[in-house]
């Protein structure tokens, strides 16, 4: 059983959501699926095993149904809708996704629910939100990472924008849908009121981008990214491999002396540090030799995954990263990754994919004998918009991946407490102009207090230790043990409080040959093999133009944090969770990684996707403009060649079907683009979406902020300002797990110590106003 046995979840989505429900049913709740008695249209996607359709042989299906079990149900025959209020007597959350209020035709939208029952957590994921001028525009992956901002700056400058492998805005969508659940329904408990959490995909795009194309980027340094290709760095080595690998400004200074000692030239000062170096070293090395010399210099750096290498690779070996489970319904065993949150449940055993209604009787059977399962306590004085009030974070981590992961926290009400130093900065919050003013820094710990400790000082250790007898969780993403050898790991603290959970997010986990190695989030991406699945034919693994893991991380910290402490919260005992950031990564590669194990099939994504024909990016007017276009059925497809003057084209042979287009792709794109060339992108996809075709200009972060409708509704973007630099507006992304009908705002992140006094006068230090003093004057404040 995992941590979350109490919680029932009914499963309604389609493929933008059922990332989410299946993050859920691995972190133990019983995950029910809802299916028409014709699979619906997610066991009804591409790829299948073997090329042959079938309900039971779509990957997407195989992976993303795992730990669940199926129900079939009619919506459409009353019999069928009253078996679903049997079971929503006993459920807890649910999640849906698809176009706004496209259940309430059935009875089943969130205000017709709400009002039978009460304690319900309504999760919807839908393509643009629940309101606003774009709430009603059609989309999917493509269409979002076009709105989002990661298509428009992914990609070789002399190529089209490109779209990454395995769906980044669907596998965003889940991540905040399932940390959106798990947020509300921690809230449910103590107040016996649920919520309606509203996912945006394309919302939930725009956080892949708060590094990349941070808003303070255009709204301060007036500056737009474009595409740049890699990041990493990557470099191709003499055997042919890539390794992803650079320095640090502290190790550069190691790597700039090996380059001398072995006649390379110094390198330039732009870039990332010592990656010119590298890239000389790489031209005449093979990659386990570049391996090798990141080892010996201790820089940051890794192999780029390659799926062929990747199940004989030690690392992965050590960790269990891929497992076979017997599928009884196919009669073969299936590859299997990880799971992504296997640091808090632990290595239980994934079940298959159900087959479909396998618990029909069951799930029924179950559903008449209990009663309803809701909180029965209704607390009227609860904070609806901050309900992990109560929540007291100590928080060590420094950068993106953990930072954004307790500002999840901060957002919905927990007090998150940074412990951080002007001996040891964070790097991040030294990019901007002063200390205070780095926009992916007060991206990254809105909300948050800082307290600012000298952690090589034993009476700065000792007040954290006091500090974590009344706090419940510990964050840190520091190498594996640099908290034990401070004398702050985690048996020292559960020691101090045995309910503590202690969260620690290490580049690749705490075992294995790469458990000690520095890492960042791009060298993190290239490893996981999602750089060498993605791009176009010919092209370098680059990837996208984020440092992906770093914006998945903290949905994947948020969610196992709450878990744990509803868990610690019933039992009084705290544990250690351990997200190996690497692991997780590939975990987003599921249905890639089990296509592979089954028939070797290692396919590169350059705009296209098996179940849509066309789906690609366009040229339109303007320098380096482009219009994602989708269509995803041969009426729609009757419907382009209408709006492109070519009618005749339905019936081309060549075109007539999807089975076709997909045989002439090539032909069909070149077509499509000859017509788009000239047109403005804005109106384009206005009127493809006016005659239900997905289209979407390919935003950059000018037309996000400035020209992006639906964002500017939805108030994505907030300006701050800092009180040591009031001169200087700060533009941060908003909180995108939203709750429907509560303002979103944040607040801005602290300065360096701003809450010393608040805090160690408070209890459980309860310092004294002249003992603060003398810590300050000591240096153990500072």
């Amino acid at each position: 059983m995992g941590v979350l046995e109490q919680l029932r979840v009914l499963d309604l989505t389609d493929v933008s959501g059922v990332f989410g429900t299946r993050l859920l049913a691995d972190l133990g709740a019983d995950v029910i699926r809802v299916e028409a008695a014709d699979g619906g249209s997610l066991r009804q996607s591409g790829p299948f095993i073997d090329g042959n359709f079938g309900v039971e042989l779509g990957y997407y299906h195989q992976y993303h149904n795992a730990n669940k079990r199926s129900v079939v149900l009619d919506l459409e025959d009353a019999e069928g809708i009253k078996s679903l209020h049997q079971i929503l007597t006993t459920t807890h959350v649910l999640v849906e996704s698809g176009q706004p209020g496209h259940l309430d035709r059935f009875g089943l939208g969130y205000q017709q629910l709400a009002e039978r029952y009460p304690w319900l957590v309504y999760v919807s994921v839908s393509p643009f939100g629940q309101d606003g001028p774009w709430s009603t525009r059609h989309g999917n992956d493509l269409i979002a990472a076009a709105t989002g901002g990661i298509l428009g700056v992914s990609g070789s400058p002399d190529e089209p924008p490109m779209q990454g492998n395995g769906d980044p805005s669907y596998k965003m969508a889940g991540l905040l849908a399932a940390t959106g659940a798990m947020v509300a329904w921690y809230g449910a408990q103590g107040s016996g009121t649920g919520r309606w959490v509203d996912i945006s995909v394309q919302e939930a795009t725009t956080m892949l981008v708060v590094q990349s194309m941070n808003p303070c980027i255009y709204t301060r340094e007036n500056r737009v990214p474009q595409r740049r290709g890699f990041m990493g760095p990557i470099h191709r080595c003499a055997d042919g491999r890539y390794m992803a690998a650079r320095a640090t400004p502290n190790s550069v200074h190691r790597l700039e002396s090996y380059a001398r000692e072995h006649g390379f030239e110094p390198g330039s000062s732009e870039g990332a540090p010592g990656a010119d170096i590298m890239a000389q070293i790489a031209r005449v090395s093979s990659a386990r030799e570049v391996m090798a010399l990141v080892e010996s210099l201790d820089l940051i750096g890794l192999p780029v995954g390659r799926f062929e290498d990747m199940t004989q690779t030690e690392h992965f070996i050590a960790t269990r990263q891929f497992s076979e489970v017997r599928s009884s319904a196919l009669g073969r065993n299936l590859s299997f990754v990880r799971s992504p949150v296997a640091g808090v449940r632990g290595d239980q055993r994934i079940r298959p994919a159900p087959q479909l209604g396998e618990h029909s009787r069951e799930v029924m059977e179950e559903a008449r004998e209990h009663v309803i399962q809701g909180p029965q306590s209704h607390d009227d004085t609860s904070d609806l918009s901050n309900p992990l009030s109560g929540i007291r974070v100590l928080d060590f981590t420094w950068v993106l991946a953990g930072p954004l992961g307790t500002r999840i926290l901060a957002n919905f009400g927990a007090e998150v407490i940074r412990i951080e130093s002007s001996v040891r900065p964070d790097t991040v919050r030294h990019s901007g102009p002063t200390a205070n003013t780095s926009g992916m820094f007060n991206d990254a710990n809105a909300g948050k207090k800082s307290v600012s400790l000298d952690l090589t000082r034993a009476e700065a250790i000792d007040i954290v230790k006091r500090m974590v007898a009344d706090a419940d969780v510990v964050t840190n993403n520091f190498r594996a043990g640099v908290l034990d050898r401070m004398g702050l790991g985690y048996e020292t603290l559960k020691s101090i409080n045995p309910r503590i959970v202690f969260a620690h997010l290490p580049g690749c986990g705490n075992e294995g040959p790469w458990a000690n190695r520095g890492t960042f989030g791009g060298i993190l991406m290239a490893a996981s093999g999602f750089n060498e699945i993605s791009g176009f034919e010919g092209s370098p693994p680059w990837g996208i133009c984020c440092a992906y893991p770093d914006f998945t991380s903290p949905y994947l910290l948020a969610m196992q944090v709450l878990a744990a402490v509803y868990k610690s919260r019933q039992t009084g005992v705290g544990q250690e969770i351990v997200i190996d950031q690497l692991s997780a990564m590939i975990s987003l590669l599921g249905v890639e990684w089990m296509r592979f194990g089954l028939e070797g099939v290692v396919p590169r994504n350059a705009n296209r996707n098996f179940n849509y024909c066309p789906h690609g990016v366009y040229p339109v007017a303007g320098e380096d403009r482009w219009c994602a276009i989708v269509v995803d059925d041969d009426a729609k497809w009757q419907i382009l060649c209408q709006a492109m003057g070519k009618p005749e084209m339905a019936e081309d042979p060549r075109f007539a079907n999807h089975e076709s287009r997909k045989l002439h792709e090539d032909e069909l794109d070149a077509i499509i683009a000859q017509w788009t060339m000239a047109q403005d992108g804005w109106q384009l996809a206005d009127e493809l979406q006016s005659m239900g075709i997905a289209a979407a200009l390919v935003e950059m972060l000018d037309d996000m902020i400035e020209r992006d409708p639906q964002l500017a509704h939805r108030h994505h973007y907030q300006q701050v300002v800092q009180p040591t630099d009031p001169d200087i507006t700060l533009t941060l992304d908003r909180e995108a797990i939203h709750f429907v009908g509560m303002d979103r705002k944040i607040e801005r992140a602290p300065t360096l110590g701003e809450h010393n006094h608040e805090v160690l006068r408070a209890h459980p230090l309860n310092f004294s106003s002249v003992e603060i003093e003398n810590l300050i004057e000591s240096g153990v404040l500072r």
